[in-house]
């Protein structure tokens, strides 16, 4: 008695007979993703979580440019809007790594 393979669709001869396709094909991406910037700080408390899950994520896939906590408070400071003093005084504050 013929069968059918719900996997494939195809009619096997034995009701045993399960006919297997071959596994699907490994692709490999060569191509550098590009994550957005976050978007500029505003200061409201709605947005805080949103400005830094986009940091964490920027942080994460650009690893080798940000290697201490340190450069990664500088450059996360360049993208706050508001508190203005704030941050002037937080860079002034700050040893600026040289390279």
């Amino acid at each position: 008695m013929a069968t059918r393979n719900t996997a494939t669709g195809q009619s096997t001869g034995d009701t045993n007979d399960i006919e297997m396709t071959d596994a699907p094909k490994e692709i490999t991406i060569n191509e550098t993703l590009k994550i957005a910037l976050p978007d500029k700080y505003q200061g409201s408390r709605q947005e805080l979580d949103t400005f830094l899950l986009q940091l964490e994520i920027y942080f994460r896939f650009n690893e080798d440019k940000f290697t201490t906590k340190e450069s990664k408070s500088i450059w996360a400071a360049s993208y706050l809007r508001v508190l203005k003093d704030l941050r002037q005084r937080f860079v002034e504050s700050s040893e600026i790594p040289t390279s």
